[in-house]
């Protein structure tokens, strides 16, 4: 069976890379971007079953790049996750699903395996 590919958008080198190690221990394939930039064409280059987003990043925002999503009419389901709540309420009609940071790791596999049915 294939692993299901996962773009995950983090500029936290640090929860980047646990969130990493959480979804690869779940049997997912993770392609890590510290931000949103060219996100359709890596969407087209890598075909991800999903794309995780940090709603907060310094150089291209989680937001621009959801909405980059939708402009080029990509079918790909997007999490939004933030520390900031009102950032969440903003992306929550845009999005499969919201995460307030801090995280527990089940809570974001349950999330990710609900998404992309896999409970």
């Amino acid at each position: 069976m294939t692993k299901s590919t996962i773009i995950l958008m983090e500029d936290d080198e640090d929860l980047r890379e646990l969130y990493r190690i959480l979804l690869e221990a779940a049997d997912y394939s993770v392609i890590l971007k510290n931000d949103s930039s060219n996100i359709v064409k890596f969407i087209d280059t890598h075909r991800p079953a999903l794309v995780i987003t940090d709603m907060v990043m310094p150089d291209s925002e989680g937001m621009e790049g959801i909405f980059q999503i939708l402009q080029d009419k990509k079918n790909t389901p997007v999490i939004a996750i933030s520390g900031y709540p009102d950032y969440l309420r903003l992306a929550e009609p845009f999005v499969s699903a919201c995460l307030l940071k801090p995280l527990i790791g089940s809570t974001l596999v349950d999330t990710v395996n609900r998404v992309l049915c896999k409970t």
